[in-house]
């Protein structure tokens, strides 16, 4: 088999070989025998689904869908929900031991999508979207395993990470249910990493 120029098309790249991609959506293609490099695209945002192999006759194709480009600045959310920094802190140890593997250490996803930027951004969520989402398909695999409490301390990590301010100045809880203020406050894309 012969190895050719990759082709693009929009958002779709289709290319020869094999290819590895980097949380910063680096995607290379190192030759098949381990040689030079034979292609390497910065495409300025996540690879927003798992790379795909096809073969075309003699012809092995990759392909992967990016998201959008990180260099468009998102506004940070109008609004405010309630949080404490106690929850924060727990919110992050919770997101270390259940969610990193899939989400990455900066949400900036791995193997599940990104839960801050961008790409997170233009799905236009609330918090209560985004909290009925967590409590019930969350983590993957054993969903509703986490307590009413952890959860809630995950909702104001991924808050605070999302530039979402706590409400009262950080002394009132998250709840463990919803409220319909939740509604009214929408992720933006904005990211505030939290330390």
């Amino acid at each position: 088999m012969k190895l050719r120029t990759p082709v693009i098309v929009c958002a779709l790249v289709l290319l020869m070989g094999w290819a590895t991609s980097s949380p910063s959506s680096t995607t290379e293609t190192p030759s098949s025998d381990g040689g030079p490099e034979l292609w390497h695209d910065d495409a300025g945002s996540q690879i927003v689904t798992p790379l795909f192999a096809y073969a075309i006759g003699d012809t092995e194709y990759i392909s992967a869908v990016v998201g959008v480009s990180e260099s468009t600045a998102a506004q940070p959310a109008e609004g405010s929900v309630p949080y404490t920094p106690a929850q924060l802190a727990a919110g992050k140890m919770v997101y270390e031991k259940q969610c990193l593997s899939c989400h990455g250490a900066q949400l900036q996803g791995v193997s599940a999508p990104a839960l801050t930027g961008p790409s997170f951004g233009h799905a236009h969520l609330n918090v209560s979207t985004v909290r009925t989402i967590v409590t019930t398909q969350m983590p993957l695999g054993v969903p509703g395993s986490l307590t009413p409490d952890q959860y809630a301390a995950v909702m104001s990590y991924l808050m605070a990470y999302n530039c979402i301010k706590p409400a009262n100045g950080g002394t009132k809880p998250f709840p463990t249910t919803d409220l319909p203020a939740n509604k009214t406050v929408t992720f933006t894309g904005a990211t505030c990493q939290v330390k």
